[in-house]
């Protein structure tokens, strides 16, 4: 019961469920390749053959990105935001299985590479003295949070 049970969490984890018109399609799913949404709404504009540019209005994010398809792999590049002042580049690998004529199941690996954050800080020194306050952009990236 414990593997079913870790199977399904995994399984809903790393696929969602998309509905495509030519241009225009919906996702629905714990986290999208287009970014971190339950629900979205993609416009998507082809470039080349392979290659389209695209932008997601989702809740609870919106994104604008790159997509790289080919034969039903598809590789991701994202700029996205929570409405907030955080801003993540993420990439995707994705895989397409179709469940009906427009319907498809997508799976795959999502990875945020870095974040980016706009505040107030406080910041304390090795000895425990609060230092200034200090305004502007953080960055977080995935071989800090990793390393």
């Amino acid at each position: 019961m414990k593997k079913k049970l870790i199977f399904f969490i995994i399984q809903l984890a790393f696929t969602n469920v998309s509905y495509a018109q030519p241009v225009f399609s919906v996702d629905a799913g714990i986290t999208t390749e287009y970014g971190a949404n339950l629900l979205a709404m993609n416009y998507s504009v082809p470039i080349t053959k392979n290659v389209s540019w695209h932008t997601t209005l989702g809740v609870p994010s919106y994104s604008i990105g790159f997509t790289n398809n080919v034969k039903n792999n598809r590789f991701t590049l994202v700029v996205n935001d929570s409405y907030s002042q955080d801003w993540r580049l993420r990439i995707a690998y994705s895989k397409e299985k179709s469940i009906a004529e427009k319907l498809t199941l997508v799976y795959g690996v999502r990875l945020i590479l870095a974040e980016f954050s706009y505040g107030t800080r406080s910041y304390a020194d090795e000895n425990g003295n609060e230092l200034p306050e200090v305004t502007g952009w953080e960055t977080t990236h995935f071989m800090n949070t990793v390393g």
